[in-house]
């Protein structure tokens, strides 16, 4: 059987796996190990439910010759669910009273419990790929699992008194009881990202590094210029534009420093040109530190050595590190 993981082939050695199943939970225990779940699965270029599907998971491994895995970054995934999962209730907090000014009309009913369902199933899916129990967490003295139980309440009651044409019962709903839960569900969702260690801010790393790379990688131009115009005497101009060019060296450092922390299983070739992340982080210091002693002595050859052949070097394999980032982001795993 040959298995590709975002379109691109695996070796994976099967070894006492019997079922699809048993493969299946090798590969999710793998991409866990890089910090990744499987959220589809097609075999034969047939898509299956993999999670609730008990023939397929029984189903003999020579029953397929080919399984194509889709697979993204648990954090970026659930923190992008997770806020996806905010707009809607903030939306349905906001538009559930206002759903009676018109009459309260069917198709509306019916879109809005499918909605509520599938805040359910997302709340559920979420608990269950950070592993983590809604039991232990609590907001505002209420546990997560009971705001959960009453969201499945409020949308049985709703398709109950849609049953059963029960307007006064679905205006007191809409009306209030699941405005409030709803408010309140929005309120209490930081709290699942806070237990697992996500932030948003590990959502918009991508856009960061996005807005910051054509930056870096304009700067070994830019600096070729600035040591030209000191060595020919321009210190003051050629001292103005090199501190917004290290700023900006500063914020590519902190970029793959956070997402070392961030994203921990990202398995980057974080080598700059012969040496480590960590080794040209304490150089550039170093060499910073140099600059600023030449600059003292007004040695402008130096200055113009240092930032030509020394940091500008840096930049192309600081430009380089983050456009790899960026499309591991981009492809979330493989």
């Amino acid at each position: 059987m040959n298995i590709y993981i975002n379109g691109k082939s695996i070796d994976y050695e099967i070894e006492n796996e019997a079922t699809l199943g048993e493969i299946i939970d090798g590969l999710q225990e793998w991409m866990s190990g890089k910090g990744c779940v499987i959220v589809s699965l097609r075999l034969d270029d047939k898509s299956v439910n993999f999670l609730e599907d008990k023939s397929i998971r029984s189903a003999p491994i020579d029953s397929c010759r080919k399984m194509d895995v889709e697979v993204q970054n648990v954090r970026l995934l659930v923190g992008e669910t997770i806020h996806e999962l905010g707009n809607y209730l903030d939306r349905v907090a906001r538009l559930a009273p206002k759903m009676q000014d018109n009459g309260i009309q069917a198709d509306d009913i019916k879109q809005l419990v499918d909605g509520l369902r599938w805040s359910e199933d997302v709340l559920k899916r979420v608990e269950g790929i950070l592993r983590i129990s809604y039991h232990d967490l609590e907001f505002d003295g209420e546990k997560f699992s009971k705001l959960l139980l009453k969201l499945g309440d409020i949308r049985e009651h709703i398709e109950e008194a849609q049953k059963n044409n029960n307007h006064a019962a679905l205006a007191g709903i809409l009306g209030s009881s699941l405005t409030l839960l709803c408010d309140r569900l929005v309120h209490a969702l930081p709290l699942v990202l806070e237990n697992a260690s996500l932030t948003s801010e590990g959502s918009n790393l991508m856009e960061e590094i996005t807005e910051q790379l054509p930056i870096i990688r304009e700067l070994p131009e830019k600096l070729e210029n600035i040591a030209i115009n000191i060595s020919i005497g321009d210190s003051i101009k050629g001292m103005e534009e090199f501190a917004a060019c290290i700023s900006s060296i500063e914020e590519a450092f902190i970029l793959v420093d956070r997402c070392k922390k961030e994203l921990p299983n990202y398995s980057h070739d974080l080598d700059i040109k012969g040496k480590s992340f960590e080794e040209r982080n304490q150089e550039i210091a170093g060499i910073l530190q140099e600059l600023i002693e030449a600059f003292e002595r007004k040695d402008r050859v130096l200055i113009g050595d240092l930032i030509e052949y020394e940091i500008a070097p840096v930049t192309e394999g600081l430009a380089d590190i983050l456009e790899k980032i960026k499309n591991s982001l981009k492809e979330s795993c493989h």
